[in-house]
């Protein structure tokens, strides 16, 4: 299983673009629950940035639904 500054990665989505989100899990942590945004490398691994850490105690909510889409002409729609 993956991890990244002592947390396990839980679920993880990547778009078309190599750009993603993944969740980690740390329950000795402070904040056991933080999201990253990520880039997939030339080698395939994901390089991590900017963690937004999540205050819950119950834990986040699935991240691997259907997202909007933003399309060049500025207009949203569902992922499908």
């Amino acid at each position: 299983m993956e991890k990244n500054a002592g947390y396990t990665i839980k679920e993880a989505v990547t778009f078309e673009n190599g750009a993603g989100f993944a969740l980690g899990e740390n329950h000795k942590a402070p904040n056991p629950f933080v999201t990253w945004q990520f880039t997939v490398n030339e080698r395939g691994k994901r390089d991590y940035s900017g963690a937004i850490i999540s205050t819950t105690s119950t834990g986040p909510r699935p991240i691997c639904r259907p997202a909007p889409q933003i399309t060049s002409g500025g207009t949203s729609t569902r992922l499908r």
